[in-house]
């Protein structure tokens, strides 16, 4: 039992989020029947995250899901979209640093905008203005915090 739980968490975690969108529609066209005849509202909330939404496909507990799927990483199981989604989220502190950006917490504490990011707030988008364009600057940006090596596997790790 065990094995198949963890076979198909494992399909569900490769999958990623667009595993539980095609299994949602299968059981809420099922369960819809079913409501329709008993006249019951289905009475889930909708999960936060996609950690939650595998726990509820699976009806198994976020913490066992979540130790679960520490094992089937540990053997190199990858979820793309949800690396894809990491990458944007970083992607985008980047470019909210590189613009001068900082959070309530960084103002509270007095942190000043780093060195690196753009005195003006105004960065282009091409080439050809008298600044280095954003793209090139995001790059910079990965270099100087993975080096070389780390930029080039961030610009690589969702194109497979």
């Amino acid at each position: 039992m065990e094995g198949s739980l963890k076979a198909q968490l494992r399909e569900a975690y490769e999958i990623g989020p667009q595993y539980s969108v095609k299994a949602l529609q299968a059981t809420d066209n099922a369960s819809d029947q079913e409501d329709d005849e008993e006249g019951n509202q289905p009475s889930a909330l909708p999960p936060e995250s996609f950690l939650e939404e595998l726990s509820q496909r699976l009806e198994l507990h976020p913490i066992s899901v979540y130790w679960l799927l520490q094992e089937i990483r540990a053997e190199g199981a990858r979820c793309k979209p949800e690396e894809q989604r990491l990458l944007e989220d970083r992607l985008s502190v980047i470019v909210l640093r590189l613009l001068g950006h900082r959070w309530p917490k960084q103002i509270e504490a007095g942190e000043a905008v780093p060195g690196w990011a753009d005195a003006d707030g105004i960065i282009p988008l091409l080439s050809g203005f008298g600044e280095t364009p954003v793209a090139e600057r995001v790059r910079a940006r990965l270099r100087a915090e993975d080096g070389d090596l780390g930029a080039q596997q961030q610009r690589h790790c969702c194109r497979n």
